[in-house]
């Protein structure tokens, strides 16, 4: 059976998608239900509906108050249930005021807390929202002059939650509508089960429906509004959760295996069998989510391996393997995407230091989540990283040495970490101002080349052109002050990495 893809609201929107939320009850099933939770989650839709109360220290879903408590699904149950649902999101309707503490403290216990949406009457609690960690979407109903109530709403909330009013689909008029997006704000619709009506709101691109049909509503929107994939979504979340898998093997590795490795071509050029397996595991776990996709991988060599149109995957399953078999804990797991042989996406983790970068062409780049820039400092008071080509030292083992001596007389200082795809990170937030090497291969800079360009810096090779993706390439990755100071220094070895 193939895998439920999920998107976030903010891949969603940056795209100007709907998100669909399953209403309590949905596709026919009894509200707040064990089945309307089961089938919410099959339906694909991105978010769930549910209503919260409480009796003494239970809370358990009820849109109204239950004669039999205990007899109604448990708010634990409900988050046992979503919990290992990836990036599915919760609609959190909290029916008896002073619950957001103890329901998002539960939500904490099952790691879902960041999923956490709150609407309804009872909810217009944003500091008490924010401070536990969850999102307001301040919600309305209907009255005789809907048109003054949005803008009144929008005025109190604008700044206030995440930008979105959560309302009866009714009161979205288009005067409303542009009232709204001129301020940054959007509508959440509820509860929309009339085809014509779920038409009319998907052609007006509002954020969220919520909707006792998500199976109808998520086949109208791929027909309005084109599915995630055809405008070029990826699924971020999970790909993320993957990479730090792969991350989580190599940390579980016992040091007979790390002191073990086995040789490759070159000097000092060694991989271990973990090197394989995650490997493997990541070919596997993306091959779910991208079934046609082509892989260009350390592991595999590069003499059978061609990017392919449609997406190509350039995996280093861990960068910086002599560090990694020496128990130096710096290495990292780096997975870049091409589509049709352009770069797309760079996702590198660094297990040893929980970070987790990464970057979508044209949408910035972060750090767990936070965003990151390249560094303003002067040259003179930088840092450069130097790679030293260890698997070439019999050609290239005086070009380093006098590289080196030139960039450290450029620079404030240099480094030598012996991880390629970790130094282009850290010259993508800062942390260092220019990293080069004489040769290095496509597995080891293209997720880099990716974080970089998305956190304002540079990517060429010695010559100064763009980077080559499908063979070995001399490289310089700088932030706009250092790349060029750096490049001028590794112009003059052009001829000896080529």
């Amino acid at each position: 059976m193939k895998e439920t893809i999920r998107y976030s609201k903010a891949q969603l929107r940056s795209v100007g998608m709907t998100l669909i939320t399953a209403h309590s009850g949905c596709e026919g099933t009894p509200p707040n239900s064990i089945d309307h939770i089961l089938a919410a989650i099959d339906s694909g839709a991105e978010m769930i509906e549910i209503d919260i109360r409480a009796h003494g220290d239970l809370l358990y879903l009820s849109h109204d108050v239950a004669e039999d408590p205990s007899a109604c699904v448990t708010f634990e149950r409900f988050l046992e249930l979503i919990a290992p649902v990836p990036d599915l999101r919760v609609n959190c309707d909290v029916k008896t005021d002073g619950l957001i503490t103890p329901v998002m403290e539960a939500a904490r216990r099952f790691g879902v807390a960041h999923r956490m949406a709150f609407t309804g009457a009872c909810n217009h609690r944003n500091d008490l929202i924010v401070a536990e960690g969850g999102q307001l979407w301040p919600s309305l109903w209907p009255c005789a002059d809907n048109e003054t109530a949005v803008r009144h709403a929008c005025d109190s909330f604008q700044g206030v939650g995440e930008p979105i009013l959560n309302l009866h689909y009714s009161m979205i008029s288009e005067s409303n509508l542009t009232y709204l997006r001129d301020r940054g704000m959007d509508f959440s619709a509820w509860t929309v089960d009339d085809e014509a009506v779920l038409r009319e709101l998907l052609c007006k691109g509002i954020t969220n429906i919520t909707t006792r049909k998500p199976r109808l509503a998520l086949a109208l929107r791929d027909e309005i509004q084109g599915t995630p994939a055809s405008r070029g979504l990826l699924p971020l979340e999970r790909m993320e959760t993957m990479i730090r898998e792969a991350g989580a093997i190599m940390r579980s590795v016992p040091d007979e295996v790390r002191n073990n490795p086995e040789c490759k071509e070159g000097s000092a050029n060694f991989v271990t069998a973990y090197d394989v397996k995650v490997q493997e595991f990541l070919k596997a776990e993306l091959t779910k989510l991208f079934p046609d996709a082509h892989f260009f991988a350390e592991e595999d060599g590069e003499s059978t391996q061609t990017i392919g149109a449609g997406y190509t995957f350039i995996i280093d399953p861990i960068d910086g393997t002599t560090n990694f078999m020496c128990g130096y804990d710096h290495s990292a797991v780096s997975v870049g995407l091409l589509s049709d042989g352009q770069p797309v996406f760079g996702g590198i983790y660094d297990p040893y230091r929980d970070e987790y970068y990464m970057a979508v062409t044209g949408q910035g780049a972060t750090r767990n989540g936070c965003p990151i820039r390249v560094s303003a400092r002067p040259v003179t008071r930088g840092i450069v990283s130097i790679g030293s080509a260890p698997y070439r030292k019999d050609t290239l083992s005086e070009t380093v040495k006098e590289m080196t001596y030139n960039l450290f007389h450029t620079f404030a200082d240099f480094r030598r970490s012996g991880s390629a795809a970790l130094d282009i990170c850290h010259v993508a937030s800062g942390r260092l101002d220019a990293f080069c090497e004489p040769v290095l291969s496509p597995w080891d800079y293209a997720a880099g080349s990716v974080i970089l360009a998305e956190a304002g810096g540079i990517s060429t090779n010695f010559a100064g052109k763009t980077l080559d993706l499908s063979a070995p390439s001399s490289c310089v990755f700088g932030s706009a002050n250092a790349h060029p100071a750096a490049l001028a220094v590794c112009k003059k070895y052009v001829a000896v990495t080529e």
